[in-house]
């Protein structure tokens, strides 16, 4: 018995618990199902792993630069916190740091997609589509692992029934709440899956009462070339992050106290306080760069290989997939509701300003891109540009607002982040208040 014990301990050090080499044994398996050749195979194990490892190492040099953000705003506004939305992989890089949930993250992660699987097997009638978009998938998880762990202080079966429960139903229920507008789009071909699957889902459904699609419809308007430059997500996340750390600075030297001064000056060290700001965004920028290259490398083979096992597993099922696949069916919408939404978070943030909140929340201009482009292509599908302005503007609102009462439920308003999408903000925070009153 001892040796058997030793050997699953072993396993849990050095496989499972390591999550890099559990994603490579996963991808691995796919790509044996797929009958991929040798170099194939050795190829796309090769870039999961690696691709983790870089992911980590970005994640390290974002999160160290945005600290300096909760660190001098805090005294500066009497805040508990300032909370900025930034990428999704931030909530996987906390529940890493987390000791024991750590070895947890990957096995918790597969079961969870297998018991998914499950559902969209049997419940064929109701369930259709399966959830490709692993980063997000991941991303959701990982919120309910932390707080399960962290506020409610739950363990073992206690913190893994929740966790899967939670997040195989979410990704088998979400692609369904726009599967028949999506199956009219895509003639058949996906639908989505990204992490914005409620903010499209108003959109379907109240769209229509703001314009004629066809009368109103984006595709017939021209709008400035310049707000191209947000469909380059590096030029998009460096260029608001340092927005982010000059509006930062901007407060702490106007409006802040002797002691938050001091602490900008004291982080600085031999900068210029202003230039210290700007080289933590670009610090935070080269860190989000390198994280999401990491993120791409490990996905562009484990997403065929989680594709393979799907396939044989559920033949005929409809891949629910990133929000990029629906940019093209109406760019000009993309554009619009990105505005639209960016401008619900301004209004947060200058709320804030003013009233003095406790939780400062910063706009967010990453996500109002890709968290609002599908819901801006789905209103537009449904009520023309009148929609998509007014549903961007509602789930912009939403998602800022429930970016703090995450970070809140969560209790991260230390670590001064909040998940990005509508889905991954507004949904657990509604589950988390209802399990907060039974604590």
């Amino acid at each position: 018995m001892n040796s058997i014990n030793t050997v699953i301990d072993w396993l849990f050090a050095n496989v499972i618990g390591e999550n890099a080499i559990f994603l490579g044994l996963i991808a691995l398996l796919g790509l044996l199902l797929q009958k991929k050749n040798g170099r194939e195979i050795l190829t796309g194990v090769v870039k999961t792993i690696l691709g983790y490892y870089i992911f980590t190492a970005g994640s390290n040099l974002a999160i160290s630069a945005i600290q300096i953000i909760n660190t001098v705003l805090t005294p500066s506004l009497g805040v508990e916190s300032g909370i900025v939305q930034t990428s999704g992989t931030f909530m996987i890089y906390l529940a890493e740091g987390m000791k024991y949930l750590s070895p947890r993250i990957m096995p918790l992660f597969i079961v969870s997609w297998f018991v998914h699987i499950l559902l969209v097997r049997v419940f064929n009638k109701y369930f259709k589509a399966v959830y490709l978009t692993i980063h997000k998938a991941l991303e959701f998880m990982c919120i309910f692992m932390i707080f399960f762990y962290s506020v409610m202080g739950w363990k073992g079966i206690m913190l893994y029934v929740p966790v899967v429960a939670f997040s195989a139903l979410w990704w088998s229920i979400s692609p369904m709440l726009t599967y028949k507008t999506s199956m009219e789009m895509t003639e058949g071909g996906f639908c989505l899956g990204h992490g914005n699957q409620f903010g499209a889902f108003i959109a379907d459904k109240i769209g229509g009462f703001f314009g004629d699609p066809e009368k109103d419809d984006t595709n017939n308007l021209q709008l400035p070339g310049f707000l191209n430059i947000f469909s380059d997500s590096t030029l998009n996340l460096t260029i608001s992050m340092i927005v982010t750390f000059l509006v930062t600075w901007i407060i702490v030297v106007f409006i802040g106290n002797p002691t938050a001064l001091a602490t900008l000056n004291e982080s600085a060290g031999e900068y210029n306080s202003f230039v210290y700001m700007i080289i933590q965004g670009f610090k935070f920028g080269a860190g989000a760069v390198i994280l999401l290259q990491g993120i791409n490398m490990f996905l562009s083979s484990l997403v065929p290989a989680f594709q393979g096992i799907s396939e044989k597993l559920i033949p005929g099922s409809v891949p629910a997939v990133d929000c990029i696949a629906y940019f093209g069916f109406s760019p000009i919408s993309v554009i619009l509701s990105f505005v639209s939404y960016l401008g619900a978070g301004i209004l947060c943030t200058v709320f804030c300003l003013i009233f003095k909140t406790p939780i400062f929340l910063f706009f967010a201009v990453p996500s109002a891109f890709f968290d609002s482009a599908s819901i801006g292509v789905f209103a537009n599908y449904k009520g023309g540009w009148k929609a998509v302005i007014v549903v961007g503007f509602i789930c912009g609102l939403i998602s800022h607002i429930f970016g703090g009462v995450l970070a809140y439920s969560m209790g991260i308003l230390a670590e001064g982040i909040a998940a990005p999408s509508i889905d991954s903000n507004f949904i657990p925070s509604i589950i988390f208040m209802i399990f907060r009153l039974f604590k």
